[in-house]
């Protein structure tokens, strides 16, 4: 995944998840929140399955969620 290990030179990612898109994108906040923090501005789930990842990462990855 481009997100993971800082593998895209992308300094700002946006993101538009869509279905099961959006279970991707709870475990991609859940398992790599510092790179999920340092690229990610925005998410946007459109009719997607996600679970509350805030009760699964730390308090810098909570914060980030809810100023995104």
């Amino acid at each position: 995944m481009l997100i993971e290990n800082n593998a895209c030179p992308a300094k700002q990612i946006f993101i538009v998840a869509h279905s099961a898109g959006g279970a991707s994108i709870h475990h991609l906040v859940v398992k790599n929140t510092q790179s999920m923090i340092e690229k990610v501005r925005a998410i946007a789930l459109t009719d997607a399955v996600h679970g509350d990842f805030c009760l699964e990462i730390n308090q810098e990855g909570k914060k980030w969620a809810e100023e995104s």
